[in-house]
């Protein structure tokens, strides 16, 4: 595993052309950020409602000031990032062991993200994309139900995570609807590639 600041590392070794087919997307960054931010609102609506359904005796109002009372919300949103893209990380192959794994932040963008510079199978690439929503998002909707003294912070990390999990979300409804079962997929810096099996 290493660290980079930047965009997702390009593979000087790889060559995008046939067999490999370029993955429909968008050519921008901000633009799949801006088409994935309602996936990540609808995901958050959804994990507050059910998860206040769960326990409607508990009512959790959430305020926000800003003071320096944030740094200790500041420090517990990075370290619920730092989880998350933990948890897509250790779902590739070799896991944080891998050279191939790559944790980065690319300030330019606000992206924080977990690269892998292999090919991948496409149930590998779905895996490591719902990881961290799945663990994260319905984890702390289970918590909330076995430790109601705490459903405020709970709902709060599962909410926030669902949020975060935008890009995810986007990513993971692209492959699946156009990358064919047992294919190879596999990232040149930001833009996806798969081939047939």
């Amino acid at each position: 595993m290493r660290w980079h600041i930047g965009p997702p590392p390009e593979d000087d070794g790889f060559d995008p052309g046939p067999p490999w087919r370029r993955l429909r997307e968008p050519r921008r960054i901000a633009i799949s950020i801006a088409l994935s931010l309602p996936l990540g609102l609808l995901a958050g609506l959804a994990f507050l409602m059910l998860g206040t359904a769960l326990a409607p005796q508990e009512r959790t109002v959430f305020v926000v000031s800003f003071s320096a009372r944030m740094l200790p919300f500041v420090a517990y949103v990075l370290a619920l990032v730092t989880v998350h893209e933990f948890l897509h990380a250790v779902t590739f192959p070799g896991s944080l062991r891998s050279p191939h794994v790559v944790l980065g932040i690319w300030p330019r963008a606000l992206v924080f993200y977990a690269h892998y510079s292999g090919e991948l199978s496409r149930e590998r690439v779905l895996l490591a994309l719902i990881c961290p929503f799945t663990v994260i998002s319905l984890g702390s909707l289970l918590l909330s139900v076995i430790d109601p003294a705490r459903q405020g912070l709970w709902l709060l990390t599962g909410t926030f995570n669902a949020l975060a999990s935008s890009m995810d979300l986007f990513g993971f409804l692209l492959v699946a609807a156009q990358v064919p079962r047992r294919a190879r997929v596999r990232n040149q810096g930001y833009v996806t590639y798969w081939k047939p099996a």
